[in-house]
């Protein structure tokens, strides 16, 4: 199974050169596992497994679009106020995501499915690596508020274009330093989640008892 870089030491900032290629590669990555799990997940599955490809299907979504606009901004390296309108994309993609799916609750999400699991499976126990889980989560709390402040200037920004009055503050109050910082680390602490998700099925999704495969 594919594995999405996620280390803080490997994750590069978004506009240089080798960021070009680390983030078309994690989009490579990312929209690979995506398909794997889409495909898992269509297939057919127990109801208590499609518990866990539907939270790694939601996280597979997220690190393929956020690479997919991180490589895009790296590429084409945008400049002047054409900057800030190139970030709108990526702000839409962070909002639309929290919007959607709390980030605050997968923590739990993965420990009752791991109990829930882990009643019947006898001697195939699952591993539930909750201080892993902590450790990334307890990094992205400090841009809780923050995503908060992106919320306002996304709906300010996105599709007014009657209103260029309130469109075009909101485009110029988009930091694409703050983005770009938050980004990272929701990239990180999603990228990392799923690939310790993905490592609780050692053997990708063959568990007997609950898959068709």
């Amino acid at each position: 199974m594919n594995q999405v870089a996620a280390t803080s030491n490997t994750i590069m900032s978004i506009e240089t050169e080798q960021a070009a290629i680390q983030w078309r590669g994690n989009y490579e990555n990312a929209s690979a596992l995506l398909n794997q799990y889409y495909d898992f997940y269509r297939d057919g599955l127990h109801p208590i497994l499609a518990k866990w490809v539907e939270i790694c299907i939601q996280c597979a979504i997220f690190i393929t679009d956020i690479s997919f606009e991180v490589a895009n901004i790296s590429a084409l390296k945008p400049v002047g106020f054409a900057r800030k309108l190139a970030y709108k994309g990526l702000l839409l993609r962070l909002v639309e995501f929290q919007n959607h799916f709390d980030v605050r609750t997968i923590n739990e999400d993965l420990k009752n499915y791991v109990t829930e699991m882990n009643k019947d499976l006898g001697e195939e126990q699952l591993f539930y690596p909750a201080n892993e889980i902590a450790d990334f989560r307890k990094r992205l709390t400090s841009h809780f508020n923050e995503w908060d402040k992106l919320k306002i200037i996304r709906n300010n920004a996105a599709g007014h274009y009657k209103k260029i009055s309130v469109q075009l503050p909101a485009l110029e109050a988009i930091d694409p330093d703050e983005v770009d910082k938050i980004t990272l680390e929701l990239f990180t602490y999603m990228a990392n989640t799923l690939n310790l998700i993905a490592s609780i099925h050692p053997e990708g999704f063959k568990l007997s008892k609950y898959s068709h495969r």
